[in-house]
């Protein structure tokens, strides 16, 4: 995945883990690869869309977007895989930085809730 704007670069998210309730994708999480410094990564359905919380390490604050748009997840066999296309987040101490992401989250581990 990529991220390009106020902060810039690239991660592989390992170990990330996903939660599946009534067969749909409700909630993803990737942390952030330690050794290359790039931002954890979650979404959240809110009910209207999905929230993206995104943290770094140079913004202590991170990075939020409330109905983010980009994000579309799919489903083959039992593996879950979610695409960020576009997909800005705001610094929350700054409204004028933005990152925007690119990329793909293969859910490592599936939680079924429901």
């Amino acid at each position: 995945m990529t991220f390009s704007g106020a902060e810039s670069g690239s991660i592989k998210a390992a170990d990330s883990t996903c939660t599946v309730i009534k067969g749909e994708l409700e909630s993803f999480q990737a942390p952030s690869d330690q050794n290359a410094g790039g931002p954890s990564v979650a979404g959240v359905q809110s009910g209207t869309g999905w929230m993206m919380p995104v943290s770094t390490a140079a913004h202590a604050g991170g990075y939020v977007k409330n109905n983010a748009t980009g994000i579309k997840a799919t489903k083959t066999g039992e593996s879950w895989t979610v695409t960020l296309t576009n997909t800005e987040v705001v610094a929350t101490s700054d409204l004028g930085q933005a990152v925007t992401l690119n990329g793909t989250i293969v859910c490592g581990q599936v939680i079924n809730a429901g």
